[in-house]
């Protein structure tokens, strides 16, 4: 059997040596949906099931990494005081946030970062990568004509390589999520009625925010590639996000979260602009003092919680182990 590169470095200990100079103060997880059964969804690497989620918030406690809120990872990169810190972030908006993770989160003692997107409420949202799951669960035969493809599937690793490639030709440009409009009513995808299963309601909205452990972020209105819109359109997402979630739950909204990643300066000089005190993006990499100053704040780097991450692989990433090697291949997504 094969063993990952993760492991490799994590059973040599060249994991400790790299962290030296690469771990930092802490580290961001990123999750979106806790399911109990990835096989419905097509291993879809968006979705942990809850013992992913329940391994990850063991090891820290096991590395005696202290799991904080957004606003206290903020408050230790501009000050000396408190120890190592992870982070946990769940983008979206979905409803087993509450009903699958917040429980988990609960038994630890363990803050979350809920980061909303305004249409996920109110069952708007254009989330395509939901539809693809959904066509690929439902259909053998798929004939994905702005692709210029057609898969023939009929199993669920097969679905889930369909699933995966489709995504990956979406974000090569993500203008082309929109031609999926044309694709899913084609062979009758109902994703709004899929979101009134998977979104959170409004209530749940309202619920999570009077949670003590539960710190609500921003996500856009509709969750757009937004280095593809205008300035103004771009902001206009960001700003009526926040005042929508500000309104419905009478809270301020101090933290944002940029849809797919998708940020660069100007998307980060909005943000900071509109008043938000921190956003995440999905570059690799840890937290350091660093990332406290000016503009830096809004580019925080995230680990991605994968659903087959090991315990050597939650080490490789919060050690900063992912960010040492892009930085010596030259990507520039290395940045802090």
């Amino acid at each position: 059997m094969r063993i990952p590169i993760s492991e490799l470095i994590y059973r040599s200990g060249l994991g400790r040596l790299i962290g030296w100079r690469y771990q930092g103060r802490g580290v961001i997880f990123m999750l979106h949906s806790i399911v109990d059964n990835p096989a419905a969804y097509l291993h879809d690497p968006l979705r942990c099931t809850p013992a992913v989620l329940e391994r990850a918030l063991r090891w820290a406690r096991a590395q005696s990494l202290d799991i904080v809120s957004l606003d206290e990872a903020v408050h230790r990169l501009g000050s000396e005081t408190g120890g190592r810190f992870v982070v946990f972030t769940f983008d979206d908006g979905y409803r087993d946030n509450i009903t699958t993770a917040l429980p988990l989160m609960t038994r630890y003692a363990a803050p979350m970062t809920i980061c909303v997107t305004t249409s996920m409420i109110t069952r708007e949202m254009f989330a395509w990568w939901d539809g693809l799951v959904m066509l690929f669960r439902s259909h053998d035969d798929v004939d994905l004509e702005p692709m210029g493809r057609r898969f023939l599937t009929g199993d669920i690793r097969s679905k889930s390589d369909a699933v995966k490639a489709v995504k990956a030709w979406v974000h090569q440009d993500g203008l082309k999520a929109e031609s999926l409009r044309h694709v899913f009513r084609r062979y009758r995808i109902d994703l709004r009625g899929e979101l009134e299963t998977l979104g959170m309601s409004l209530g749940d909205l309202k619920e999570a925010s009077r949670n003590p452990l539960v710190t609500l972020a921003g996500h856009t209105e509709s969750h757009p590639f937004l280095t593809l819109l205008s300035e103004s359109d771009a902001r206009r997402e960001m700003l009526e996000n926040k005042r929508f979630l500000e309104r419905e739950t009478e809270q301020p909204i101090r933290h944002f979260s940029y849809p797919y990643g998708d940020a660069g300066p100007r998307e980060a000089e909005i943000a900071e602009d509109l008043g938000f005190l921190a956003a995440v993006t999905t570059d690799t990499g840890t937290l350091f003092t660093d990332h406290a100053t000016a503009g830096v704040l809004h580019e925080l780097p995230r680990e991605a919680l994968d659903p087959s991450d090991t315990v050597g692989c939650l080490d490789c990433r919060q050690r900063g182990v992912y960010r040492f090697i892009k930085t010596r291949s030259g990507d520039p997504v290395a940045r802090l």
